[in-house]
Order: C-alpha cells, then sequence, then structure tokens
C-alpha cells in the first residue's frame, strides 16, 4: 500500500516503484484516510496494472491512462481520463466537470454523477454516468458511446459528428448537428450488458433516448450551418 506520501510527485513514484514490485498498487484506505485533493494522480500508467484509490482526487486523475484499471472510492476534480486510450477507470463518487475528454479508447464508469460536460471530443472510449450530469455532453464527440442513466443538461450532443449517447431521460436540449431517436433491441442488450457487468442501477429503458449525429461531415464546403450563410 502506498501511504504517508503528500505531493503529486511523492505519489506516483511511490505508485511506480509499487508497480516494480507487484501488479496491484493501493493508496490510502477508510481507515488510514487517502488522496487530499492531489492534481495528476496515476497518470500514463501502462497496462497489466490495477491502481485502488481511497479519498478525493483533484484534477486530471487517471488522465492519459493507456491499459491501467483504476478505482477509486471517493471524489474527483475536472478533466478525469483526460486523453485516455486504453483501460478503465471506475469512480464510487461525484467528479467534476470535463470527464473523458479527448479519450480515445478504454471505459469510465462514474457511480455518482458528474457537475459538468462528460466526453468532449470523445474519439472511441465509453463513458457510463450513474446519476445526472450538466450541459455539453458529447460535445464535437466524433466515435463512442456516452451513457447517462440520469437527467442531462443542456445542448446535448452539440456539434456531434459520430459515435452515440443514451441518457435515461429527456434532456434539456439537444445541441447542433444532433437528433434523439428511439431505441432498438440491439440498444437495450447493449445497455443491459454494460449495467449488469459494472454494476449499474438503473430503472425502466423503455424511457431511455438516443443522440446521434445528423451529419457525420456539417463542415463541408457548401454545406449550411444553422441557417446561416453557406460556407
Amino acid at each position: 500500500m502506498v501511504d504517508r506520501v503528500v505531493t503529486t510527485r511523492d505519489i506516483n513514484a511511490a505508485i511506480r516503484r509499487q508497480l516494480e514490485k507487484s501488479k496491484v498498487v493501493k493508496i490510502g484506505d477508510s481507515e488510514k484516510g487517502g488522496l487530499t485533493g492531489q492534481d495528476s494522480i496515476a497518470v500514463g500508467l501502462e497496462a497489466e496494472s490495477e491502481i485502488i484509490v481511497a479519498g478525493d482526487a483533484g484534477d486530471y486523475f487517471g488522465a492519459f491512462n493507456n491499459g491501467a484499471i483504476i478505482n477509486l472510492t471517493g471524489t474527483a476534480g475536472r478533466f478525469l481520463g483526460d486523453s485516455m486510450k486504453n483501460g478503465g477507470i471506475i469512480v464510487k463518487g461525484r467528479v467534476r466537470h470535463g470527464v473523458g475528454v479527448y479519450m480515445a479508447g478504454g471505459i469510465i464508469v462514474i457511480k455518482g454523477g458528474v457537475e459538468g460536460e462528460v466526453g468532449q471530443y470523445n474519439s472511441g472510449g465509453t463513458v457510463i454516468v450513474n446519476g445526472k450530469t450538466g450541459d455539453g455532453v458529447g460535445s464535437y464527440m466524433n466515435s463512442g458511446t456516452i451513457i447517462i442513466t440520469g437527467k442531462a443538461g443542456k445542448n446535448v450532443g452539440n456539434w456531434l459528428l459520430g459515435g452515440e449517447i443514451f441518457i435515461g431521460s429527456e434532456p434539456e436540449s439537444i445541441g447542433e448537428n444532433a437528433k434523439q431517436t428511439v431505441l432498438d433491441d440491439e440498444d437495450i442488450e447493449k445497455l443491459q450488458k454494460y449495467f449488469e457487468h459494472y454494476g449499474i442501477i438503473y430503472d425502466n429503458l423503455d424511457a431511455y433516448v438516443k443522440i446521434i449525429p445528423i451529419d457525420d461531415n456539417p463542415f463541408r464546403l457548401g454545406k449550411s450551418i444553422s441557417g446561416g450563410a453557406t460556407i
């Protein structure tokens, strides 16, 4: 177990020392406590490792993950999983905004809701939020999957270019180049598998909506944008 360390540099150095001895590393626990808001913890980790963390992480927790499985019991700040390529991050607690921004692969599961944006510029990863989110879910996303079991804010899928967004209820509003559809049998089966695998509590799937892009290239020359001038 990693303990008696305070700074981001100390914690990350201790993680890497422990990974030379074991593929499983623990940071803190319910009795001794854990993180207290340090930024950029467990960043850039490779595959075949599991990091078990307790406490309150700061910003960029698990950023640039390239294969590790990271479990956090506690809260996290902004930009969790920023630019991750592979692996998984599972959080039993609330997270601030910017979850999974620029992620290209892997999966993030938040069991506590997100205060703001989720999956901006996603290009292939999966994000599941067991709770509600803020505005701008999936903005400029071009691939991947986002699943929100609770309510989502305004401008869901704003300038959505690819991928799919599932929401457990009607969003406040949908963004540019996005449209709302109903789930088919394949969609329902997909959601059920995710929920059962990650222990997600969910209500009637008939209430879910699916958001997909209208046009996969809305910025092409000659395309009219939002009823404005043709470019």
